[in-house]
């Protein structure tokens, strides 16, 4: 018998759910209130405080955090000892404007939530591995031409279908961006003024995480509790 074991998988974690027109227009007034007076968002920008509007605490307390929470149960991390902190969220909204590729891992966890996304406006978000090479690859570029089928026994990069509702949680440091469909433009960020203009969008809420221990009882190689944190700068 003959079996293939897949090893050392990245892991994300992906939920959905309908959102209302009641939720989509408070994610737009706070576009509103969170951008310059060209219409344009984005933590480039300095716009990275999302998370602080009580407006939206609804998101990350009963929506983003139950994801979070089963993404490291999936990883079987003991929760018990441990917070997850939101440090910035933002928007990245965009028409038909890629993104470049990055990554945000100066965090731990980052995520991507998108309450609404018009029609003709999906793009797969693609997510990169962090190696040169596939850790499966005799040596760096071996599968780009010799390989027939792409899977995650031999991928460096694997698409994820966007929809609307999706929210799509990750670790920050793997490299991320937007697929290109003919017609798109080079990434940008783009200004949007009023709500109507918000409608013909992929609309796109983001963010980071961090986590520290909950105590300091044990070092168990995790950042000590802020509380205990002193600034001498």
């Amino acid at each position: 018998m003959t079996e293939t074991i897949l090893l050392f998988p990245t892991t994300t974690t992906r939920s959905w759910r309908k959102v209302s027109n009641q939720e989509k227009e408070t994610w737009f007034d706070l576009y509103l209130k969170h951008s310059n007076q060209n219409g344009e968002s984005h933590d480039w920008l300095g716009y990275e405080e999302l998370h602080l509007e009580p407006s939206v605490e609804f998101f990350y307390k009963d929506i983003l955090m139950p994801v979070v929470k089963s993404y490291l149960d999936s990883l079987h991390v003991n929760r018990n000892n441990i917070s997850v902190h939101v440090t910035k969220s933002f928007f990245n909204v965009t028409d038909k404007s890629g993104i470049n590729k990055h990554n945000h891992e100066e965090n731990h966890i980052s995520f991507v939530y998108y309450p609404h996304i018009a029609e003709g406006k999906e793009r797969d978000l693609m997510l990169f591995q962090n190696a040169r090479k596939h850790s499966n690859e005799p040596y760096h570029a071996f599968f780009a031409d010799n390989v027939t089928e792409w899977d995650p026994f031999n991928s460096r990069v694997m698409r994820m279908e966007v929809k609307e509702g999706y929210l799509y949680v990750f670790p920050s440091d793997m490299d991320h961006d937007l697929d290109n469909v003919e017609g798109d433009a080079n990434s940008c960020i783009k200004g949007f003024t009023d709500k109507k203009a918000l409608y013909d969008t992929r609309f796109c809420v983001a963010g980071d995480m961090l986590i520290t221990r909950n105590h300091s009882n044990s070092y168990q190689r995790t950042l000590s509790p802020p509380e205990k944190w002193k600034n001498f700068s």
